[in-house]
């Protein structure tokens, strides 16, 4: 039986707002109501969120200096991100289609987009952790006070709900942009990343297998 869910939506929403508890409508909103300008917006941000998770504490040790890996970051991780949105909503169509999706390209590509908003919110806390400790921000050697820890666990905390909630979020995306149940949003959202992580897997176990006979021999 082919499950089509109609979803009827506020034009007033606020996506950066009510993405997270009203998912499906937001979703429906972006994808009826916004331009393709607006999507690449959340992907820029997206993007620049990215450049922050990127150097949060790996950057003790590269030797460029800060405010050049920012610039080049902030200009290289929107063109990664849209890429990646773009790889992956071609996927999720795929996918959905299975479930008997009836999604659009267009239609998954918002909903994508969409979907990265809660990572968006992640931006200020970055920061605020990167001025209040640099040094624990960008893992050097300094101790860091008290209160940088303080932050830095409560930081962590905020991390790990953004991450679980986001998957949620994602699923309830794809199945809003396929007209489907949240859950065949989850399973569609499931099982590329499934199949990515076993070639993958599969292609370190053969790496490793290569290295290891070679300086046998």
């Amino acid at each position: 039986m082919n499950e089509q869910h109609e979803t009827t939506y506020n034009n007033k929403l606020n996506p950066f707002f009510s993405v997270w508890l009203n998912t499906r409508n937001t979703v429906r909103y972006v994808i009826e109501e916004k331009s393709m300008v607006y999507v690449f917006l959340l992907i820029l941000l997206t993007g620049v969120t990215s450049t922050f998770v990127s150097m949060y504490q790996g950057t003790d040790d590269i030797g460029v200096p800060i405010g050049i890996l920012i610039v080049g970051s902030a200009i290289i991780s929107p063109i990664a991100v849209a890429i990646g949105i773009a790889i992956m909503s071609g996927i999720y169509l795929l996918v959905g289609k299975l479930f008997k999706g009836t999604g659009t390209y267009i239609e998954l590509f918002k909903a994508v987009a969409t979907s990265m908003i809660p990572q968006i919110w992640l931006l200020p806390l970055f920061i605020i952790l990167m001025i209040v400790s640099p040094d624990l921000f960008f893992a050097g050697s300094e101790p860091a006070s008290n209160g940088a820890i303080f932050f830095m666990a409560i930081f962590a905390v905020i991390l790990a709900v953004v991450t679980v909630w986001g998957i949620v979020i994602q699923s309830k995306a794809i199945g809003e942009a396929h007209r489907m149940s949240s859950w065949k949003g989850f399973f569609t959202l499931l099982i590329p990343s499934v199949i990515i992580g076993l070639v993958v897997f599969v292609f370190i176990f053969i790496i490793l297998f290569l290295i290891i006979g070679a300086s046998t021999i």
